[in-house]
C-alpha cells in the first residue's frame, strides 16, 4: 500500500516510517540483512502478495556479487549481502486460502523475506533454463554467459505464474553484447516478452508438443512465443543488444526463428 506523504502531517509521516522499520525488524531483530537486502528485492505489494520482477546479481544460490564483478554483467537490480538470508518455508495451502487480512506493516515484512527466499529457490531453476538455451543455440559453449544471474518472476508467494531470465550473448574476438531472454508462463499473451513487442503474427509450425506459435521481427532482434500441449507458454527473445549491460550490439545471431521454436518446445523448460 502506498500512502502519499504529502497528505500527512510531519508527525504522521514519522510514525509511518517508524511502523515500517518495526515491521521489517520485529520478527528478526538479530538479522541485519533484512533492511538493506530484502528492501531491494520487493517490487510491489498488493493485498499481501508480491508482484513484479526480481533481478539480483549472483553467482549461485546463497551468493551475491557487487556490480561489475564476475565474468558476466547480467542483471537489472543489484543488491549486495553481508550475511546469508535465512531459510523461509513456503506458505501452506491453508495460509494461501484463508489468511485473514493483516496490518500493512506485517504484510510488508513478510513480503520482503519471501522475495529473498523465492530468489534463492528460483535461481537454480533459471540456471536450468540457461542450460536449455545453450544445448539448442550454443552447443559448443562459445557465446552464452555460463551462469544465469538474474530472475524475472510474476505471481505471488502462493502462485508462481511466470519465470524467466536474460542471458548475455557475446561473439569471441568481437566487442558488443547481445541478449537471449527465455520466459515460461501460464499466462499466454501476458508474458513480458510478448508485451515488449508489437506486430506479432501467427507462425505455422509442425513441432511435437507445440499447439500454436507466434513470431515477431523488430529493429534489433526477433522473438517467438509458443503455446505447448502441456498448457505452458514459452517465449524466447533474441536481441542484438543487451541494453542493461552494453551500449554496443553484436552483429548477428547464428540461429533463426526455427531454432527458437525448437528450443521453446523443450519439456525441460517448465515451472517448478
Amino acid at each position: 500500500m502506498t500512502i502519499p506523504e504529502g497528505r500527512l502531517s510531519d508527525s504522521a509521516r514519522a510514525r509511518r516510517r517508524a511502523e515500517l522499520m518495526e515491521a521489517i525488524t520485529s520478527d528478526d531483530r538479530g538479522r541485519r540483512w533484512i533492511a538493506p537486502v530484502a528492501a531491494a528485492a520487493v517490487v510491489a505489494v498488493v493485498g499481501g502478495a508480491a508482484y513484479g520482477v526480481t533481478a539480483l546479481r549472483g553467482s549461485g544460490p546463497g551468493e551475491a556479487e557487487p556490480a561489475g564483478s564476475g565474468s558476466g554483467s547480467v542483471g537489472e537490480t543489484v543488491a549486495s549481502e553481508t550475511q546469508a538470508a535465512p531459510t523461509t518455508s513456503a506458505p501452506t495451502e491453508e495460509a494461501c486460502e484463508s489468511e485473514a487480512p493483516g496490518s500493512a506493516r506485517r504484510m510488508m515484512g513478510q513480503s520482503m523475506r519471501q522475495q529473498m527466499a523465492d530468489y534463492r529457490e528460483q535461481l537454480p531453476v533459471v540456471q536450468g533454463f540457461r542450460d536449455v538455451l545453450a544445448a539448442h543455440l550454443d552447443p559448443r559453449g562459445e557465446h552464452l554467459e555460463r551462469k544465469a544471474s538474474n530472475v524475472q518472476s510474476s505471481g505471488s508467494a502462493c502462485s508462481l505464474t511466470a519465470l524467466g531470465t536474460k542471458v548475455g550473448w557475446a561473439t569471441p574476438g568481437a566487442s558488443g553484447l547481445g541478449m537471449v531472454q527465455v520466459e515460461v508462463s501460464t499466462g499466454g499473451d501476458l508474458t513480458q516478452v510478448h508485451m515488449a513487442h508489437g506486430g506479432w503474427r501467427r507462425l505455422p509450425v509442425d513441432v511435437a508438443g507445440i499447439a500454436s506459435a507466434e513470431q515477431v521481427q523488430y529493429d534489433g532482434g526477433f522473438a517467438v512465443q509458443v503455446v505447448r500441449d502441456d498448457g505452458l507458454t514459452v517465449a524466447i527473445d533474441a536481441n542484438l543488444l543487451f541494453g542493461n549491460n552494453s551500449l554496443e550490439p553484436i552483429d548477428a545471431f547464428p540461429f533463426g526463428v526455427a531454432e527458437l521454436v525448437e528450443t521453446a518446445a523443450d519439456p525441460a523448460l517448465k515451472l517448478p
